[in-house]
């Protein structure tokens, strides 16, 4: 370490013992995840690295069996360039205070899909989103985060067939909860076209292609 790193690092100590927050921010005090619908663990495994506890859940058996096989794999450690994302970003949040985040989606490609629907995606939903500081109306549970003492207080998710996402928002919403819609907090989603949720994302995506043959 060079010598002016080294002042550096002393001068931090010598103003804040805990310049990090180690001990007084959210995030790192209570290392505590909830990822209800694991699938096969590839998120799970990197929270698990991250976390003093963490329950991950999945409707499959299989699905569980595979993210507790991945947990016990190590992990590399991610590069400075890696380091900051969606996940942090909603821990961000957390250490300010809110409750809950609701962020927005990107889709990695429509490939699968005609022209029409990345260009009605776009006109209905991109070029809609307000400015960055203020807060948009769209719920994707592939951008949700809660924190783990406001999810137990409003009672989970409910055994719903579609849009758990959205009735656990408005129960959040409901309780008075600080929560915010940011704009800025945006994670990328598969523009798959064969929906594993019947009246999920990818069905919506799906609805444009529908209307127009049949309107063909």
């Amino acid at each position: 370490m060079l010598s002016s790193q080294r002042q550096h690092f002393d001068s931090l100590f010598e103003a804040e013992p805990d310049p990090w927050g180690y001990r007084t921010r959210f995030s790192e005090r209570r290392r505590h995840a909830l990822e209800p619908g694991c699938a096969d663990g590839v998120l799970t495994s990197q929270l698990a690295h991250r976390c003093t506890a963490l329950l991950a859940s999945d409707a499959s058996p299989a699905a569980v069996a595979l993210a507790v096989r991945a947990t016990a794999q190590p992990t590399p450690t991610p590069t400075p360039a890696c380091q900051s994302s969606w996940i942090t970003e909603q821990l961000r949040w957390a250490d300010d205070g809110i409750a809950a985040v609701a962020g927005v989606v990107t889709v990695d490609s429509f490939a699968e899909h005609p022209r029409i629907v990345a260009e009605r995606f776009h006109a209905r939903y991109t070029a809609l989103l307000p400015d960055e500081s203020l807060d948009h109306p769209h719920v994707h549970g592939a951008n949700l985060g809660v924190r783990l003492d406001a999810y137990l207080n409003a009672g989970g998710w409910h055994r719903l067939d579609l849009s758990e996402d959205h009735d656990l928002w408005n129960r959040l919403r409901a309780d008075d909860l600080v929560i915010r819609s940011p704009s800025s907090l945006r994670v990328t989603t598969s523009g798959r076209a064969l929906s594993r949720c019947p009246g999920g994302f990818a069905d919506g995506l799906c609805a444009d292609r529908i209307a127009r043959e049949v309107t063909a």
